[in-house]
């Protein structure tokens, strides 16, 4: 028997007045250990303080025992940036690009504070990144998904104990950005995702795609009315490996070209090409946990799907025969043009671009730029890139900061290159320890 699961919440609560409340949120400890409940605060040694059912007073965990802190209240509107900086550390800045010249780059976020760096703090730009419309962002209180058994709908996340599957029919655009976190409590973890599935049960689809995920890797398969399954990719993944017992997915899809590109943790694996006729063109997304003890579960949060254009991180941009020593332009064709950049005013809408074989320089429109690579020959690269914690920003981007200081009102940190900042609340997804991580 089918179930569709609901939850009716309290209209009083949509009429009361904003205020600074706790963050509902799953912490992660060392040897398997997890709890779910009000965040409170962090400290300057990093020890946090949560309100959990297991206990009746507010717990204080100190820092050394925590993995990760993964949130599960989400944004009203999911925040996107039209630019992505990619910083020499790695950070990913998502971020409306305001001007940039030889010596520094200023950008505005929705997430803190105007910021201006030196340009030799950045790797590269990309541009175009605001997706066109979110199609569905969750789970949240008034949501309907279709269930067979043993998932349940929790405060901003699905749950399932044991076996089970779950799935949702969405008016998927054809292409699509698909993120979630998912997260488990089993020694064994093995799960599915299918999207552009035809079915709201597995043992009835006959054309979708999907991943699937196991303690030794992460497979990306075809299934197809018109041929056998075909595995197209594979991610080399070791699940246990992951102390955190977390997976950030994100999944960008291109159905007229049939390629998938998967981003685990923040790190891309590579574009996958589908070599069927056609894309398979359903609607439903499902999740299937195959976890073998009802005492272990399985979390699905920060579910975002959205439409997209088909512009992502590296995507189409040949980057074996970079030129370190000179910028490099991608047009939003696929051109490449090697040079020196000298400014960029969003005021005027264009760049200029400085190239041997013409006497005056480019004027190159910003619709056009597709991304900027910038030469390494002064770069500042950081000699420490290991910090203590790692910021997942909602929406996507990544800080590494070495403090972090959470209230009920504001989040304080201390960042390599951005220096002290100000974050605004509910702006995080996830805090990664790295220190205790690693060890």
């Amino acid at each position: 028997m089918r179930l569709f699961l609901f939850s009716v919440f309290c209209i009083g609560s949509m009429l009361s007045p904003p205020s600074a409340q706790c963050a509902h949120a799953v912490v992660s400890l060392k040897k398997g250990n997890q709890i779910t409940g009000e965040l409170s605060s962090i400290d300057t040694k990093g020890n946090i303080k949560i309100l959990s059912p297991v206990s009746s007073a507010t717990l204080e965990i100190i820092h050394s025992s925590v993995l990760d802190i993964v949130f599960s209240d989400k944004l009203t509107t999911t925040k996107h940036a039209s630019e992505l900086v990619l910083l020499n550390n790695g950070d990913l800045l998502p971020c409306s690009l305001l001007s940039l010249d030889r010596t520094s780059v200023s950008l505005n976020t929705w997430y803190a504070e105007d910021f201006k760096i030196p340009t030799s703090t950045v790797s590269n730009i990309e541009f175009h990144t605001r997706p066109d419309s979110i199609i569905y962002s969750g789970p949240n209180d008034d949501d309907i998904w279709d269930t067979n058994t043993n998932w349940s709908l929790k405060p901003k996340a699905l749950r399932c104990l044991g076996k089970g599957e779950i799935s949702r029919k969405l008016d998927l655009s054809q292409n699509f950005i698909f993120r979630s976190t998912v997260t488990w409590n089993s020694p064994r973890p093995k799960f599915k995702i299918y999207f552009c599935s035809d079915s709201s049960e597995a043992e009835d689809m006959k054309e979708s795609y999907f991943l699937d995920i196991s303690t030794n890797a992460i497979h990306v398969i075809r299934s197809s009315k018109f041929q056998a399954r075909a595995q197209i990719g594979e991610i080399p993944v070791r699940l246990r490996e992951f102390p955190t017992n977390s997976l950030d997915i994100e999944i960008h899809l291109d159905r007229k070209t049939k390629t998938i590109l998967v981003t685990i943790n923040g790190e891309n694996y590579g574009l996958f090409d589908d070599t069927s006729f056609r894309a398979p063109s359903g609607k439903f997304i499902n999740f299937v946990s195959n976890l073998q003890q009802n005492s272990d579960s399985l979390t699905v949060s920060n579910i975002s799907i959205s439409q997209w254009r088909g512009s992502h991180l590296s995507y189409g941009n040949d980057l074996s025969e970079l030129d370190l020593d000179r910028d490099t332009l991608f047009d939003t064709e696929g051109d490449k043009l090697t040079g020196e950049i000298q400014q960029l005013s969003r005021e005027q809408k264009e760049l200029t671009f400085e190239v041997e074989y013409s006497v005056e320089p480019l004027l190159v429109p910003l619709d056009q730029i597709k991304s900027l690579y910038f030469s390494n020959t002064e770069s500042e690269t950081m000699k420490d890139p290991a910090r203590k914690y790692i910021l997942s920003l909602q929406g996507g981007g990544s800080l590494s900061v070495d403090s972090i200081l959470l209230s009920k009102t504001q989040i304080l940190a201390t960042h390599p290159i951005l220096g002290e900042i100000t974050l605004k609340p509910r702006s995080l997804q996830k805090i990664t320890a790295t220190s205790n991580t690693d060890e």
